[in-house]
């Protein structure tokens, strides 16, 4: 046990509104930076010093047309950092007032905070710059935008993982043990009238259509 609490770090998350970037923070070293979508205008995150308050591995937002938040890590009321299906977004403001990141990073800061606990972790939101820290011994992994067919790919990546891991929903919270999660709520279907050639379509079919196939993989009916 003296081991494993020695070999805990600190977890400082933050995040830059003015640049669209988050850094992760271990031990006082900048580890990772990856590109984010916070609060458009009209939809604001909030700036400040949070810690996180549960860890939701599967989640659909109750608020938003039940829209999957994958690798969720709350940190204020319904605020979360979590995975978003919309890669081409990050980099600027886009979201109802979440942190978004790529799955694949949401996945491993989520396995971070996890580790950490936590009372041990920091969620620091900014108006401004990212502050400057030296990086990890080895170098941080600097990660930026990258083209929508890279970022789709990751995309798929990250799911075949999730799809690997059980079915059942992980729920922690600082006062609760893990348990598991009752589906969500009945959702609307997704209804449109754009062009089928546009992109705008092209990216609401493929949600209705990977949705669908979350409710097929884990026998949820609608």
């Amino acid at each position: 046990m003296l081991g494993s609490v020695a070999a805990r770090a600190d977890v400082v998350v933050n995040i830059s509104k003015s640049q669209q970037r988050l850094a992760v923070v271990v031990d006082g070293a900048e580890a990772y930076r990856w590109p984010v979508s916070t609060g458009r205008r009209g939809y604001t995150t909030p700036s400040g010093v949070f810690h996180p308050e549960r860890l939701e591995r599967h989640w659909y937002s109750r608020k938003y047309e039940n829209s999957p938040m994958p690798w969720s890590v709350f940190f204020h009321r319904g605020y979360a950092v979590h995975g978003t299906m919309e890669a081409y977004h990050l980099g600027r403001a886009a979201s109802h007032g979440c942190v978004r990141l790529r799955p694949d990073h949401a996945r491993t800061l989520f396995g971070l905070v996890r580790r950490a606990g936590f009372n041990h972790t920091k969620i620091v939101v900014l108006d401004g710059p990212l502050p400057h820290l030296r990086p990890a011994p080895h170098g941080a992994p600097m990660v930026e935008a990258e083209p929508p067919r890279a970022a789709e790919a990751h995309f798929a990546r990250a799911l075949d993982r999730l799809d690997a891991q059980p079915h059942a929903s992980e729920h922690l919270s600082a006062r609760t043990h893990p348990v598991t999660v009752a589906p969500p709520p009945a959702r609307e279907p997704v209804r449109y009238s754009l062009s089928r050639g546009s992109d705008e379509a092209r990216v609401l079919r493929e949600r209705e259509a990977w949705l669908h196939s979350i409710d097929r993989r884990y026998g949820i009916v609608r």
